[in-house]
């Protein structure tokens, strides 16, 4: 998966954090409604009860008005006796004794359980357990009359949002949609019609966010399909493309549209295969090569050099090669005669060694007649046959190599750390040590840590991974604290987007690294927890 891929898997991610987001939002006003709904029928039940029992000293209760209660006639003594409870033994048992405070005896012996089952059994204004069915029922009606409201809202702004983008006002639109989004999470419409609204900005990653949204609430949604398809063709994801278009062909076979549009899609996924070939081929870069050269012709030393641009002249054929006659070679000897006109004639001793035909080197004459005779032994040769002479190269002493002296020494000048004041200069001195990856964790260890979020804000990134393994390859044999260093890189900014970029094989180190500073740099607990919460362990 390459940088933009990533960027647009990231994009989408944060799309779907704010829908949950609203969602969780949402979800928690319409809890809190409830709470407030409940408590309201809550305080009506205690009101209730509180009418059964009137406070005392009241006329609370009693039918009629004050005139009405004056007018009444005064019982009579037969009514009061028949009214009057019956005295005796029931009388004492129906009065309950009370314990004084300073029987503690009593006290002691006193069952607080019974007391509170027979409190709460007497307990007056108890919602009976058929009014239980009545209170859900209407909590229920509360609720579906409270989720009516909020589609009502979310149907209006879904209204205000097609009229905002029949005008071409895409970005208000969007607006629209979001807010519709706010009061109904769940509409599929409104995610679509939002992504609709983003395919007209060219936000593809975001339209196509939408529609996935769209497709995972409502699974037969074609307009979803197809514009999340026109989404993902605009990213030049051609194969994503084609599976939208062939499930709206499977939900609408005789869409005419989606029809030429997928073999439309057909032949740029083709003719994106056939560029990635091309641009894939090991041989082009090398005819390319090929097509630039030219001819060189060949030419012996000593022959005339053609001109640039002349065509080549053919070489004459060759002639055939006369019969050769078998003739008995004699060697030959070459004299070298002096320069004084008086000696001419004379053979003289030879200076140099005299080579013979046979091309080993044979030995001077002893006497001048014999070197007269083998002067005239050159003549009689000369005219059987040609002479074998070696040539000037050959006889050239053999020339010694020309000393070459060796390249100089460059040696590196440190860098002071503490000159290091910004984020260019601290990567060309880091480059300048890449070699030696002492002199490089000496410079890098003289850094202070709190200058890390100037000096790496700009190439954390392409820094990052080179650092910790400096770390491990020099530090850890070394046995030094780490931990510091691993907390300062941590403070850098887009510290997080780099720890998210990182591949498999380098979060390894970052893991070993982290290991072998919890266990030999005596990191506490909560410290380590902080530490893996910012790697991403």
């Amino acid at each position: 998966m390459d940088a933009a891929q990533k960027a647009l898997e990231m994009q989408r991610m944060v799309v779907l954090q704010q829908q949950a987001a609203a969602s969780y939002i949402s979800d928690l006003e319409r809890w809190e409604q409830e709470i407030q709904l409940q408590d309201k029928q809550l305080q009506q039940t205690a009101k209730l009860a509180k009418a059964d029992f009137p406070v005392r000293g009241t006329n609370a209760g009693t039918p009629g008005s004050i005139a009405e209660k004056a007018a009444v006639a005064p019982p009579t003594a037969a009514a009061k006796a028949a009214a009057a409870p019956p005295a005796g033994p029931a009388k004492a048992e129906s009065k309950e004794k009370r314990i004084n405070s300073y029987d503690y005896r009593s006290w002691d012996k006193l069952n607080v359980d019974a007391l509170l089952e027979k409190t709460e059994d007497a307990a007056p204004g108890q919602v009976a357990p058929t009014a239980i069915p009545k209170l859900l029922a209407d909590m229920q009606a509360d609720e579906a009359k409270e989720s009516s409201l909020q589609q009502h809202m979310a149907m209006q702004e879904k209204d205000k949002g097609n009229a905002q983008y029949k005008q071409g006002k895409y970005e208000a639109a969007a607006t629209c949609y979001t807010r519709g989004l706010e009061y109904d999470p769940t509409n599929s419409v409104l995610a679509a019609n939002r992504g609709m609204a983003f395919l007209a900005l060219k936000r593809y990653a975001e339209a196509e966010a939408d529609c996935t949204v769209a497709i995972t609430s409502d699974p037969k949604y074609v307009k979803a399909y197809s514009r999340r398809a026109a989404a993902r063709a605009g990213q030049s994801n051609h194969v994503g493309a084609i599976t939208d278009l062939q499930r709206v062909l499977e939900l609408e076979p005789a869409n005419t549209e989606a029809q030429q549009e997928l073999a439309k899609q057909k032949q740029l996924r083709a003719k994106q295969e056939e560029e990635q070939r091309k641009a894939f081929n090991p041989l082009k870069d090398l005819q390319e090569k090929m097509s630039s050269m030219r001819r060189v012709p060949i030419v012996e030393v000593g022959e005339p050099r053609p001109e640039p641009g002349a065509a080549a002249t053919p070489a004459p054929a060759a002639a055939p090669a006369p019969t050769a006659v078998p003739v008995k070679k004699k060697p030959i000897v070459i004299t070298e005669l002096d320069s004084d006109s008086a000696s001419v004639g004379k053979p003289v001793a030879p200076a140099t060694p005299v080579l013979a035909s046979t091309g080993t080197p044979s030995k001077p004459g002893p006497s001048p007649a014999s070197s007269s005779s083998g002067a005239h032994a050159v003549g009689a040769a000369s005219s059987a046959a040609p002479t074998s002479v070696p040539k000037k190269a050959d006889l050239a002493p053999a020339k010694s190599p020309v000393p070459v002296a060796p390249l100089p020494t460059v040696k590196l000048t440190p860098v002071a750390p503490e000159s290091v004041q910004t984020a260019a200069h601290f990567e060309r001195a880091w480059r300048q040590f890449s070699s030696d990856k002492e002199q490089q964790y000496t410079f890098f260890k003289g850094i202070p840590i709190a200058l890390y979020p100037t000096l790496l804000k700009t190439n954390l990134e392409t820094l990052f991974i080179e650092i910790v393994t400096l770390l491990r390859d020099a530090a850890i044999p070394r046995g030094d604290a780490i931990a510091p260093t691993l907390r300062g890189l941590a403070a850098v900014p887009r510290f997080d987007i780099t720890i998210m970029f990182l591949e498999d094989k380098e979060k390894a180190i970052v893991r070993e690294v982290l290991e072998w500073a919890r266990a030999h740099n005596g990191i506490e607990d909560s410290q380590w927890a902080v530490l893996r919460k910012q790697y991403a362990l």
